[in-house]
């Protein structure tokens, strides 16, 4: 399915004291597609959302992820101003000899370089980037794969600085702590009953801490921040909600949990439009997009009986074996047979 762009179509009003210099708000909520987005709409979870499109400032219009329809390569046009340089989340770069892996800083970072060095200005040059694959050259940049280093470590040690300041504001830090526990319980039952449906035990451990890390504070620190940054004037600011996507992976695109992350979002991206209605420093037109979105599929297993690294591997035999054939033909003076050129012939050439 497409995923969303939630665009202005008139400008929001702001105070009469903010200068004429534009600035853009870019907030992405990971993974969410049209339909799954018109199907929170409906059940009340994007309510800000609904909302927008109600006054007529904001307008739905169809967002082409490309191909291929992940974050690393949507953000690498958007960014960098760059189509189809990213192949893929994961991929074996031939001109370096080793795969790549844009989930990890080393892999995302050289992708940056490469990016910048290629392209035009990048789109966040004197702005901000929160919880991106790159850091899109911004001045400053937090929570990104690109940057995550222990430098970063320190920095996060610095974001818990923030929270220090919301003890002065008992109301906000009560919702926060609310919040986080809520999502633990949450989590517990969801872990429970994933050992029911016979699921693996370390996976779904590891799921409590993420869900809580990603649905909560991440997104607390990201609302934190832009606020700050729109209170003193950034030009472009760009932040990821990786909540919906996260849930999303592990339960579907239309599990109630997934969308029950959606109404978290949806406070925090309201949170955020009225910070940037009442700068006095610019002028914000604010857009909320997702990248790519979700289908639920059937597993390969669940049709072809078999595993696709097992299907793979018998694909890579058989082209190997009628490879041997047609030297031995050649050996013994006869004409050569073409071997058949399916898919992974023609990769592998």
């Amino acid at each position: 399915m497409p995923p969303v762009n939630l665009s202005p179509a008139n400008g929001p009003r702001r105070p009469a004291a903010a200068p004429e210099s534009p600035g853009l708000v870019l907030l992405k909520i990971d993974g969410l597609s049209y339909r799954q987005m018109q199907r929170a709409l409906g059940a009340g979870r994007l309510p800000h959302l609904c909302r927008l499109m109600a006054t007529g400032t904001h307008r739905t219009a169809p967002f082409y992820s490309g191909v291929p329809s992940s974050t690393p390569a949507v953000q690498a046009e958007l960014f960098y101003g760059l189509r189809g340089s990213v192949p893929g989340v994961s991929f074996y770069d031939r001109g370096a000899g080793r795969n790549f892996n844009l989930l990890y800083p080393g892999a995302a970072g050289e992708m940056a370089r490469r990016l910048e060095a290629r392209g035009a200005a990048p789109l966040l040059r004197g702005g901000r980037s929160y919880s991106n694959i790159y850091a899109g050259g911004a001045e400053e940049a937090r929570y990104c794969t690109e940057m995550m280093t222990l430098r970063s470590v320190r920095h996060l040690a610095s974001s818990l600085k923030l929270f220090a300041v919301l003890a002065l504001q008992p109301l906000k830090l009560l919702r926060l702590l609310g919040f986080g526990f809520l999502e633990a319980g949450l989590a517990l039952t969801d872990f429970l009953r994933g050992l029911w449906d016979g699921r693996s035990l370390a996976k779904e451990l590891k799921f409590i801490p993420t869900r809580v890390v990603v649905c909560i504070l991440l997104r607390e620190l990201i609302r934190i921040r832009v606020k700050r940054d729109l209170r003193q004037g950034v030009p472009i600011v760009h932040a990821a909600f990786l909540g919906y996507d996260e849930q999303a992976h592990r339960r579907g695109p239309a599990s109630a949990f997934a969308h029950w992350t959606l109404r978290g979002i949806d406070a925090a991206v309201a949170d955020i439009h009225r910070a940037a209605r009442g700068s006095r420093k610019r002028r914000y037109r604010l857009v909320i997009y997702s990248d790519h979105g979700q289908e639920a599929v059937v597993p390969y297993a669940h049709f072809a009986g078999r595993s696709i690294q097992e299907a793979v591997g018998a694909a890579v035999q058989t082209t190997a074996a009628e490879a041997v054939a047609v030297e031995r033909e050649r050996g013994a003076g006869g004409a050569p047979r073409r071997p058949s050129r399916g898919l992974l012939h023609r990769q592998v050439n």
